[in-house]
């Protein structure tokens, strides 16, 4: 079986290791960012399983890292699940961006737990097929 990975970009360091920390599992592995610059160059680089995205992020903010993956034909297929400290409105912005799925910060961990997990189950199907 091939080793999952989720990648993390996230500006807190405290919540990006948090993340990294309780998403890691059997199979799978974590990769962090802590700006937009090196989230998006990660994602070329490893072409992760899932990406965890902060909006607010120095460099290049979360929007902008949607639109360039869901551009990229090597990268539109990674699901998204996109965090923010903004509140709800933001949801439909990155809805329309092609964005998976949304949180609201402060999140509850298994709810976003279960989304990642979901998310790759998803990703796994489509691999397989």
């Amino acid at each position: 079986m091939k080793m999952q990975t989720v990648l993390i970009i996230e500006d807190d360091d405290a919540v990006r290791q948090i993340l990294a920390r309780r998403l890691a599992a059997p199979g799978r592995e974590t990769m962090q960012a802590s700006d937009g610059v090196r989230g998006l160059a990660e994602a070329r680089l490893c072409h992760p399983d899932v990406i965890v995205l902060d909006v607010g992020l120095p460099g290049i903010d979360g929007h902008s890292i949607c639109k360039v993956l869901r551009a990229d034909p090597d990268l539109l297929h990674i699901p998204i699940l996109m965090l923010t400290g903004l509140g709800p409105d933001v949801e439909k912005t990155a809805i329309e961006e092609g964005v998976d799925a949304f949180l609201t910060k402060p999140f509850n961990f298994s709810r976003l737990a279960a989304r990642v997990e979901m998310l790759l189950q998803r990703r796994s199907a489509e691999s397989a097929s």
